[in-house]
């Protein structure tokens, strides 16, 4: 209704983004696009059932410019393939998988970053955002066949996309190692969700991994306690300066076991001392505070005792703060301020849609593939080794993505620089999600797919989309079309006169053969014809739908809207003819046309049959037999005399 409105493009979108923001206040709220300052809207959950609501209305181009993702008329064969990835920077993706797997082992961050790029351009063409919400049981297999669940929000479905056969084995280690890499993130975030469902500030209780769970149950922890939770790799002694705001508590074995001020000499505990002292001639006066297991120190003795300017007492006593006994006071951080930091630190997160990893809601964040542990910023760490934080499980951000395998001014993509795979011009690749997708889209277009299931299988709505993914050259389009066949090129036949031909071994009387029978001497607008017009009239009387004679070359692009259009209006046809028969089935006229019609529809099935087989390559020749009712010239003059004879003689009988 808004759509057939006689509203201005500009209103009609405005008021489409109202509906939007609508549906989200009816709902859990949250962010959209667009929003001052970010802000969130609020949640009046007026309906338990959610929904999705998109506002199909497009923006309207500003400024009276053109939208961005339009394709230039006059873009120039280079710029096409600089949009493209080239072959050689795909290869590029897999050396560098396999020197990062090498290298980092499968349980590195390189291998992580390299497995996330490799997936598009094995599996299935998505968008970086479906990329980020891919669930971790999205590859399965269907018989011998593997499949990749593909989530489409942009037009409403989820695609089950079959992978190609032989790569099935590297789509499921590709698959494994970024599942295996985000187990504890999908396991984090699980925690945090069922305490929480609502909303992110509601998680009360951090999640510790198994490893660290024996630290966690001291109630006070020392630095190297705090090394191991936030830093293993730490250089230094002391505590990480992450903690540095942290209240600290200095003792020696308990809170409270010495008095005094900080003292960094060595203590001995107040009942070692006793024991020592009754074997000596001192007097030793303790204040009653201290208790047998305090510690005091050597300065704190001195003050205690009386008459022991002896030698021998003094070197006793020497011996005691020299032994093994004597320990040093040292800082700690209790336990549960540590545990406070860490879960601040998570909740300043951002997980605009909690507990969903997209606006849509289709995914939970504890059933995404693609989470990781934000990495610190030690820049004294090298460039790939920087630790990932165990306590900041995130879903992945497309800009992470980029750090490490897009080009930036000032730095290589992370991935290609460690491990050193570089173009035969010695750059380094330069990828990114987007150019996986028209990757896709230029090499299927190449290999002669048909453009409306490209978009199908692309997750796109309309087809005028799809021009800003073909990067294929002028060169290359043409040489698809029948208007440029070579005859002198060496070219693929299949079809009856493939098979009438003679056998491959006799090579001049197969190439004759099929020069003369199945090489097009001249082009219409649904293919080619093997007849020479020029030396004999068409014997079909234009027919080109039904004859033998009519060429279809692989690839075709430019005729595959008029073979829909023809099937169209035959199927039209059938049907309305199909309608007048049952009323009366002696029209015979009818009937002739609804037959011949059903035979356009079977030429016209077999052409898209052939663009859609995989195994046919891109510009074979494919020839025809004739339909079971076309007739030729001389057929048809033969036909018409057997009728003739056929009255002429019930008519003399008569």
């Amino acid at each position: 209704m808004l759509q057939r409105s006689k509203l201005v493009p500009a209103v009609k979108f405005d008021v489409g983004k109202s509906l939007e923001h609508m549906a989200k206040l009816l709902q859990a709220g949250g962010k959209f696009k667009g929003a001052k300052n970010n802000k969130l809207l609020p949640a009046f959950n007026i309906i338990k059932t959610p929904f999705v609501f998109h506002s199909p209305i497009k923006s309207p181009p500003k400024f009276g410019k053109a939208r961005g993702d339009a394709r230039p008329d006059s873009e120039s064969d280079a710029a096409l393939q600089a949009r493209n990835l080239s072959g050689e920077e795909v290869a590029a993706v897999g050396m560098a998988y396999r020197r990062a797997l090498d290298r980092f082992g499968p349980e590195g961050a390189p291998t992580f970053y390299a497995a996330l790029t490799g997936l598009p351009l094995t599996t299935a063409s998505m968008r970086a955002s479906e990329l980020q919400i891919l669930r971790d049981d999205a590859i399965y297999q269907d018989g011998d066949r593997p499949r990749l669940r593909v989530p489409r929000p942009k037009i409403g479905l989820e695609q089950d996309v079959p992978i190609p056969k032989k790569l099935g084995p590297l789509a499921h280690e590709l698959f494994n190692i970024i599942k295996n890499h985000s187990a504890e993130a999908r396991k984090a975030l699980a925690f945090y969700i069922k305490q929480s469902p609502v909303s992110q500030e509601g998680v009360h209780t951090l999640y510790i991994p198994d490893r660290l769970k024996e630290i966690f149950k001291k109630p006070y922890l020392d630095a190297a306690d705090a090394r191991a939770i936030i830093n293993p790799d730490l250089a230094t002694d002391g505590f990480p300066l992450s903690l540095n705001d942290l209240e600290r508590t200095t003792f020696v074995k308990q809170p409270g076991d010495w008095q005094g001020n900080k003292n960094p000499h060595p203590m001995v505990q107040v009942k070692d001392v006793i024991r020592l002292c009754r074997r000596l001639p001192v007097e030793l006066k303790l204040p009653e505070r201290l208790l047998p297991h305090y510690f005091i120190s050597r300065k704190d003795l001195n003050s205690y005792c009386r008459g022991y300017r002896i030698q021998d007492v003094e070197e006793a006593f020497d011996a005691l703060f020299a032994s093994e006994k004597a320990l040093a006071t040292r800082p700690f951080l209790r336990r549960d301020d540590v545990i406070k930091f860490l879960l601040d630190d998570f909740k300043k997160l951002g997980f605009p849609h909690w507990p969903y990893a997209d606006k849509g809601r289709s995914v939970r964040l504890d059933r995404a593939l693609a989470l990781h542990h934000r990495p610190n910023n030690d820049m004294n760490a090298d460039p790939g080794d920087q630790l990932q934080l165990w306590w900041l499980p995130c879903l992945l951000s497309i800009q992470a993505l980029n750090h490490w395998i897009g080009h930036k001014a000032d730095r290589p993509p992370l991935l290609f620089a460690l491990t050193d795979v570089r173009l035969d011009n010695g750059s380094y690749p330069t990828i990114s999600v987007h150019k996986t997708r028209r990757h896709h889209h230029t090499t299927a277009l190449a290999a002669g797919a048909n453009p409306q299931l490209l978009n199908q299988l692309a997750g796109r709505q309309s087809s005028w989309q799809a021009d800003a993914y073909d990067c294929r050259t002028p060169g290359q389009i043409l040489r698809q079309s029948m208007d440029t066949f070579d005859p002198n090129a060496e070219f693929d036949v299949i079809g009856p006169i493939a098979d009438e031909a003679p056998p491959s071994i006799k090579v001049t009387e197969r190439r004759i053969f099929l020069m003369e029978n199945a090489a097009p001497k001249h082009i219409h607008e649904t293919g080619g014809c093997s007849s020479d017009w020029s030396l004999d009239p068409c014997h079909r009387f234009g027919d080109c739908m039904r004859c033998e004679k009519d060429l279809w070359r692989k690839g075709d692009v430019g005729r595959l809207p008029r073979i829909h259009a023809i099937k169209a209006e035959s199927s039209r046809i059938v049907q309305v003819g199909g309608a007048k028969l049952l009323k009366n089935p002696r029209l015979v006229s009818v009937a002739n046309h609804v037959r011949q019609a059903r035979e356009t529809i079977a030429r016209c099935d077999e052409i898209l049959r052939i663009e859609m087989d995989d195994s046919i390559s891109v510009g074979t020749i494919v020839t025809f037999g004739p339909a079971d009712s076309a007739m030729s010239d001389a057929e048809l003059l033969s036909w018409l005399r057997k009728q003739q004879r056929q009255s002429g003689a019930s008519g003399a009988s008569a």
